[in-house]
């Protein structure tokens, strides 16, 4: 039997880049975190020209899948909550999937 595999792909868009670029910045470090590497695969691409960043996450487990999106998710937070922005476009890849 084949394990479950969790995927999701986040678009994150501004109209500002310099939000963009801060943002970038902010979360490339947690990218490559041993922590995060233990529950699952995290990739983060930031295009300056169409400004947005995609953010996947995938992870072999409900719970790593899970911890990760709830890390990110508090960390996208409490970036827009430190430079008071409340209007932010977050929308869900029509890739993103569970597979078995």
């Amino acid at each position: 039997m084949k394990a479950n595999k969790y995927k999701m792909t986040l678009r994150i868009y501004s109209e500002s880049p310099k939000v963009i670029e801060s943002l970038c910045a902010s979360l490339r470090p947690e990218e490559s975190s041993q922590a995060d590497e233990k529950r699952g695969k995290v990739s983060i691409d930031c295009d300056f020209k169409k400004e947005f960043i995609e953010l996947i996450i995938e992870s072999n487990s409900d719970g790593g899948f899970r911890a990760l999106l709830n890390s990110y998710l508090y960390l996208l937070k409490v970036f827009f909550d430190s430079i008071g922005k409340t209007a932010v476009s977050i929308s869900e890849s029509p890739n993103s999937q569970q597979t078995s």
